[in-house]
């Protein structure tokens, strides 16, 4: 960790706020400096007129190796996988899950290699994982639901094939988990949900599908950035591991400097590391139980002010419900969405535009997501009638943004294409205004204005009754 003592000077052990606005121009020099740096930390130094201090975390270790990578100029995922948002360098999770499909069905040792090593994570022994045929392929229907990568494994007997293996793979570059209905009604409901359509964690779907499955060896894997144990949902009965992208990356390397890998594998093997090497390579993800300074500080930052920030938002969040009933949008029960220090980092309302029963999507959401304010509509991937939602939505594209640039359809790409429709403000703008909770209603008062000025509801419904009619 590097704490700048250069923003405030030397002797400003604890800045207050002339000294804060005063070292803006400083603040932002520095940040041009440490352009490469991976995240910042504000650890709390004192209440009332104290301001927290910045703490830069130190650049990202590099991977030292000495395997002969090809240059980011010459690596073929790095040219086939562009991503046209210049403002972020994460790479799109649909083509991060191709190129590891790629590579798993035109690599034998390579492949064989990683198989044992997700089967040893399950604690599975499926004989030798060598004898088996595989299939492996993305965007498998699991029901009206798909997911990301699916491995299975065959084992072939007197000209009659058994599924022996099959384990799905859920992969983030990014993104959290999302909600989505319930995919079988033999999954249980309480009797308050059973007014509406359940949301539930998407694994659970995923998990419900597997148990279901005849293959005598079935588990499912998140393959993220970071570690997403904690994340996972509670109620799952198949064994779930997840891994990291830097955990695939050393087994990588392992496999490599084995020096049993055929040139072709090989080749495959060292273009894959050098695209997770320059945007999927945490240090965060390598093995390390050691508690370092910086998740001393995240506690101590937590412990200072993340109460008081979580009741905070959910106070001015709140207040939407009745803001939303006067709107007269959506139909049914306005319901609270707590999960701003975890899983989805928001804290928000939604409801559904439509009886579910009658049309289980879209959904209208708002609140506070990470540091923006947002409204968005939203639909499953999956769901049916999404394309007549998006013809809807487009309809009436140029009409909202007349009323406010802001509003924007989000690409497929976007948020596991969920969203269909979604405006934001950043919360920084609250930071500058005499009166933040009439900024804050404001914002939210004129999206849902907008939504009824322009007929949302009234275009997508419309779609939604016509492609049900055909």
């Amino acid at each position: 960790m590097v704490i700048v003592p250069e923003i405030f000077g030397a002797t400003a052990s604890r800045p207050n706020r002339t000294d804060w606005l005063a070292a803006t121009p400083r603040l932002l020099e520095c940040s041009a400096r440490h352009h490469s740096l991976q995240r910042v930390i504000i650890v709390a130094s004192g209440r009332g007129e104290s301001i927290p201090l910045l703490i830069f975390a130190s650049e990202q270790q590099e991977l030292a190796l000495d395997l002969d990578l090809p240059s980011d100029a010459d690596n073929i995922f790095q040219r086939l996988i562009r991503n046209p948002h210049i403002e972020s360098d994460t790479p799109r999770e649909r083509e991060c899950t191709e190129m590891l499909c790629a590579v798993l069905l035109n690599t034998h040792r390579l492949r064989l290699h990683l198989l044992n090593w997700l089967a040893k994570s399950v604690d599975q022994d499926a004989g030798d994982l060598a004898d088996l045929d595989y299939r492996i392929d993305t965007e498998g229907s699991i029901g009206s639901k798909r997911d990301d990568l699916r491995i299975e494994g065959w084992r072939s007997q007197e000209d009659q094939q058994t599924l022996v293996l099959l384990w799905t793979i859920e992969v983030k570059v990014g993104a959290w988990f999302h909600e989505s209905s319930i995919q079988d009604s033999t999954i249980p409901t309480t009797a308050e949900d059973e007014e509406r359509v359940e949301l539930v964690n998407q694994l659970v779907n995923y998990d419900h599908w597997l148990c279901h499955q005849p293959a005598e060896h079935r588990a499912g894997f998140v393959l993220a950035l970071d570690d997403m144990a904690c994340d996972l949902p509670t109620n799952l009965t198949m064994p779930w591991h997840c891994l990291t992208w830097t955990d695939l990356a050393e087994q990588v390397i392992e496999a490599i400097s084995t020096n049993d890998l055929p040139p072709s594998e090989e080749m495959l093997a060292k273009h894959l590391l050098g695209f997770i090497k320059k945007h999927l390579w945490r240090v965060s993800g390598m093995t390390n139980d050691r508690i370092e300074f910086d998740d001393l500080a995240l506690l101590r930052a937590f412990a200072s002010i993340g109460v008081d920030c979580d009741k905070k938002v959910t106070r001015l969040v709140a207040q939407l419900e009745g803001m939303l009933k006067e709107a007269d949008i959506g139909e049914g029960k306005i319901a609270l969405n707590q999960t701003l220090f975890r899983t989805y980092l928001r804290c928000t309302i939604y409801r559904y535009f439509f009886l579910p029963e009658e049309f289980p999507y879209p959904i209208l959401v708002a609140g506070v997501e990470k540091d923006q304010l947002i409204v968005f509509i939203e639909s499953a991937k999956g769901y049916a009638q999404k394309p007549a939602i998006t013809q809807a939505i487009r309809s009436v594209e140029d009409r909202l943004k007349e009323r406010n640039q802001e509003w924007r359809v989000p690409s497929p790409e976007d948020h596991q294409g969920l969203r269909d429709l979604e405006v934001r403000l950043p919360l920084t703008n609250l930071l500058v205004a005499p009166d933040q909770e009439a900024v804050f209603l404001e914002f939210f008062r004129k999206a849902f204005e907008d939504i009824n000025q322009v007929g949302v509801v009234q275009a997508i419904q419309e779609r939604l009754v016509g492609s049900k009619a055909v």
